[in-house]
């Protein structure tokens, strides 16, 4: 059922900002999603920027069609995002993060591929 989008959130988490950042996202902040794409805010720590959390759509795009079908929305080829902005420095300078699929309730990172167990 749609509830097993209540057992995961997805985590962008900083890995490099070598420039410093226009809008102020430092190395290791995060910005936590639920399932149905809103921000918690209570668990995340860096500015809300757009142009950090826009290539994390592309993943959103396919969350439901990959929960239907049982599976990890979060896959080899969906794990890392960079900030589009890329500035006067032709991107040398711009945000680079992690994406990861978590467990809601413990925080326990999810890596399996198959998750259809969990959507019974």
């Amino acid at each position: 059922g749609i509830d097993c989008l209540d057992r995961y959130e997805v985590v962008v988490t900083v890995t490099r900002s070598p420039g410093g950042c226009a809008c102020g996202i430092r190395e290791g902040q995060r910005i936590v999603f639920d399932m149905r794409h809103k921000v918690k805010p209570e668990l995340s720590d860096a500015p809300l920027c757009i142009h950090l959390m826009s290539p994390v759509l592309s993943i959103f795009y396919m969350t439901f069609d990959r929960a239907a079908e049982g599976l990890n929305p979060l896959t080899c080829i969906w794990r890392f995002v960079e900030c589009p902005l890329t500035g006067p420095d032709h991107g040398a300078g711009k945000a680079l993060a992690e994406v990861t699929l978590r467990r809601a309730g413990t925080h326990e990172p999810v890596t399996k591929r198959d998750l259809s167990e969990d959507f019974r």
